[in-house]
């Protein structure tokens, strides 16, 4: 308890300085697609949600629903901080906004349905935790509890992309021996953090590592860019150290196909390829080179 209110007085003095640093000058706003797709409303903008924050810190402005709703707005994209000339990170301010709105009761309602999901079902779709293994009839690949590297497939792709799912761990199969997948894989917490509550993300986080360490793995691989920073990232606001190495899989096959040449590639026509960076893998953990140079290497490509 004494460590979360700690680190909430510091997510608190983390907006104040942020909130100093920004300038005002609004160059941010048209990178921010939740501002165009609102007919341009200011208040909804970057800086017009760092500023109802900082009216709600000198309590200048009394929160309400609405306010929640609108600082809630934010698909923490991170598109804004790509603008600001002075540098600073929004949306890291308004996920630190969040945390605070949760803690005085404000959260909007489908949010708050999301974390009634992770309390009571373990995920943000509020389905069966087992439902997390139906990709397993996806493959032919003998599926098995202990390995030195386990693929943690997080929430999404396991229940909306089972074919996906599937695909990963065939993958890393072809250059692992002893790959590991936790039977009814618990959520890793993000969902929780990012509605505020960063009590939950504590709680769930300290689950996912405790069912982590039953594989007795040491590198953990996962295609989710959230469930990458939920792991790698985060837990630094916790003081929580990651016993493992923890990568996103094009980490992986860069390392496996572009560095030590493990494999070579190739389609046997010339196809164009597109490749969308996830926000959160690419402006948040800046990981651009990987993928791209991954793609690169695949003969007629």
């Amino acid at each position: 308890m004494e460590l979360m209110n700690t680190q909430i007085t510091k997510s608190l003095e983390n907006i104040r300085d942020i909130i100093e640093y920004c300038k005002r000058c609004g160059l941010c706003l048209p990178y921010c697609p939740i501002y165009e797709v609102s007919k341009r409303l200011e208040t909804i903008s970057p800086r017009g949600k760092l500023l109802l924050t900082f009216g709600i810190l000198t309590r200048n402005l009394r929160i309400r629903q609405r306010t929640a709703e609108l600082l809630f707005s934010c698909t923490l994209c991170n598109r804004c901080a790509q603008a600001c000339p002075a540098g600073i990170n929004i949306s890291d301010a308004l996920l630190h906004t969040r945390i605070m709105l949760f803690e005085k009761g404000f959260i909007p309602r489908i949010i708050s349905k999301i974390a009634s999901n992770m309390n009571s079902q373990k995920n943000p779709y509020g389905v069966d935790l087992s439902s997390k293994n139906f990709w397993f009839d996806f493959t032919s690949e003998r599926i098995e509890s202990k390995g030195n590297v386990v693929i943690w497939m997080g929430c999404t792709t396991a229940l909306k992309q089972p074919e996906l799912a599937a695909h990963v761990y065939e993958v890393v199969k072809r250059f692992e021996k002893s790959v590991a997948v936790i039977d009814n894989e618990p959520c890793c917490g993000i969902p929780l953090l990012y509605a505020g509550d960063l009590r939950g993300y504590y709680n769930s986080l300290k689950e996912a590592l405790k069912a982590i360490s039953t594989t007795n793995a040491n590198l953990i691989i996962t295609p989710c860019p959230s469930c990458l920073r939920a792991f790698r990232q985060f837990p630094q606001m916790l003081n929580i150290k990651i016993p493992f190495k923890v990568m996103h899989i094009t980490e992986y096959l860069w390392e496996k196909i572009v560095k030590r040449k493990s494999i070579r590639l190739r389609y046997d026509y010339e196809i164009f390829v597109t490749y969308h960076d996830p926000c959160e893998l690419a402006r948040h953990m800046n990981i651009y080179k990987e993928p791209r140079e991954l793609l690169r290497s695949i003969v007629n490509v």
